[in-house]
């Protein structure tokens, strides 16, 4: 397993010196003193000190001289957060403007999955998120994308096989394989599903099965697979627990799962357990936080407090078996933060290796630029020849997508006899078109549960494949919007009565920005003013319109090859 330059390991050396520090031989760099420590190994809490020296702990609880002195002031001392599943992209904002908005907060670290830019670029994504996050004050890991693309029945602008998996899991900074979201071919054995499964033996491979249960739900963990991030239910959850899976209670901004999973987590306490927010905007990050949301939130569900630390740090920590990080304890790194209460979650100063380097919501370590490859930023090709005349041909009567706020499930609708959008019905047309090659395909369907009455929402955002997705009621504002992500190379765009009314740019593989992340957040503001204004009833309609396209979870979605059945994995003839 390769790890990050960045980390820090202690040699024989830095060990002999925390023992004189830890005995009182010498002093440490620094103590800091009366804290509220929370302790993620008993689940208690308790008044005490915490010694430092060369970047790592030497003693908890004990009272030795140091050269600096930092007095907690009662505040409540905790492990840095860890995200255990996240996919940066979907924050819209480069690594090094996530960094910015999420280490003040409190975050430390992040296991990013990159698979979006990946499913734009291939393996060049996976290494350009890696070094982009090297040179942040973050500790930026990956999975590697193990369903590049995620089915054959989506168009992506590149593939990794097994072998490029297999070269990616070298890198520094992979620590395993990333969920397996083909799960009909673990299951049905596809050599290719099971070519991929084989190119790690000693790393975590993530697992990803949506209402899979009972002897599937065995079957899929027997095949090797060690998480799920995808239970809704307390059934579900209880599930894959009983399974010996982790479970991963996601929280983001598409799927908010941690209201209905608390309280089985605050009865069975398990240890296999973790917060994750898998897809979290700009947005979110910035007006709620990142892991210190769901810590508030956990605590606000009624998760026990030291228990709601542990999900978000030793228990992340062990999953991807990430050495001397998630606990305070003696010999790991000081990677620790201050909190003013845990239940609001403000982190007055955060500590990476014994140093302090965001105080009082504010980043003192800025983040390093980043240029990514040319293939990333030349990423939007449409044929000169496409326009509106490629919406119009729909057949009239076939199943319509049912749209679910806060959801990234959809639900198959009876079909019906219609020609076009109706607004009265709240029904809208939805087209994917291919972005990649070139070759300009579209694919369409209708929709309902958008809310939109007018005008057209278009964007490079669209899981996994990333291709331009576009909700809309009148196909020359639908048009108007899709050319337009051309000429911007990316982003999110919102037309009416052939008018451009409200853009967010995003160069980067057409799925991020190295704005500044409230420049991003105002433009994001923006647009669900304006979506909002058109009808528009979905709380997050970026986040939820991206997951129209995904291949992999239920139940009925569009690609650029049409209507997509998920339950029985293949397209429908329409």
């Amino acid at each position: 397993m390769a790890f990050l330059a960045s980390d820090i390991s202690p040699n024989s050396s830095t060990r002999q010196r925390l023992v004189r520090v830890a005995r009182g031989l010498e002093p440490a760099d620094v103590c800091i003193t009366n804290a509220r420590i929370v302790d993620v190994h008993t689940l208690t809490i308790f008044r005490g000190t915490v010694a430092i020296a060369d970047g790592f702990i030497a003693c908890v609880g004990q009272t030795v001289s140091a050269l600096k002195t930092i007095d907690a002031a009662g505040g409540f001392l905790t492990p840095g957060l860890l995200d255990a599943h996240i996919h940066i992209e979907s924050s819209f904002l480069t690594p090094r403007r996530f960094a910015e908005v999420v280490v003040p907060t409190g975050t430390v670290g992040v296991v990013c999955e990159p698979h979006e830019i990946s499913n734009v670029i291939g393996i060049a994504g996976i290494r350009a998120m890696l070094e982009a996050g090297s040179k942040t004050p973050l500790s930026v890991w990956a999975s590697v994308p193990s369903c590049v693309p995620a089915s054959a029945f989506e168009a992506s602008g590149a593939s990794i096989s097994p072998a490029d998996a297999k070269l990616a899991l070298t890198l520094p900074g992979a620590l395993g394989l990333a969920e397996m979201m083909n799960y009909p071919g673990v299951l049905n054995l596809e050599p290719s599903v099971w070519q991929m499964l084989e190119v790690t033996t000693n790393q975590r491979r993530d697992g990803h099965a949506p209402g899979v249960h009972g002897k599937d739900f065995q079957a899929y963990i027997a095949a090797g697979l060690e998480s799920d991030h995808e239970a809704v239910t307390e059934a579900e959850a209880f599930e894959r627990l009983r399974a010996g899976a982790w479970l991963m209670v996601r929280d983001g901004s598409a799927a908010r799962n941690l209201e209905a999973l608390a309280p089985l987590i605050s009865r069975l306490k398990p240890t296999r357990a973790m917060l994750v927010t898998d897809d979290a905007d700009a947005n979110e990050l910035l007006e709620h936080g990142h892991c210190n949301r769901l810590l508030r939130q956990a605590i606000q569900y009624g998760i026990p407090p030291a228990l709601a630390v542990r999900l978000l740090t030793l228990s992340p920590a062990e999953y991807w078996r990430i050495p001397h990080r998630g606990a305070i304890a003696a010999g790991q790194i000081a990677d620790v933060v201050l909190f003013d209460s845990l239940e609001a979650a403000n982190a007055q100063w955060v500590m990476r290796n014994g140093k302090i380097i965001a105080e009082n919501g504010k980043l003192l370590e800025p983040s390093q630029a980043f240029t990514f490859p040319n293939s990333a930023m030349q990423s939007v090709h449409l044929p000169s020849t496409w326009n509106a005349l490629q919406l119009e041909r729909l057949a009239k009567k076939q199943p319509i997508i049912g749209v679910h706020a806060n959801q990234i499930r959809t639900t198959a609708l009876p079909s019906l006899e219609i020609g076009a959008a109706d607004p009265s019905q709240d029904i809208v047309k939805l087209a994917v078109v291919e972005r990649h090659s070139g070759s300009g395909r579209t694919g369409i369907a209708y929709a309902q549960g958008i809310g939109l009455q007018r005008g057209a929402i278009a964007q490079t955002i669209a899981h996994d494949a990333h291709n331009i997705i576009c909700a809309g009621v009148v196909d020359s504002d639908m048009a108007l919007a899709i050319s337009t992500l051309q000429t911007m190379q990316g982003g999110v765009v919102i037309a009416q009565a052939g008018k451009i009314r409200a853009k967010l740019e995003l160069p980067v593989a057409g799925l991020m920005s190295d704005a500044q992340a409230s420049e991003v957040v105002a433009a994001q503001k923006q647009l669900e003013q304006v979506a909002t204004e058109l009808g528009c009833t979905l709380p997050h309609p970026i986040i939820t319109l991206a997951f129209l396209g995904l291949t992999v979870i239920p139940s009925l979605k569009l690609t650029d090859q049409g209507l997509f059945d998920v339950e029985k994995f293949s397209l429908l003839e329409v």
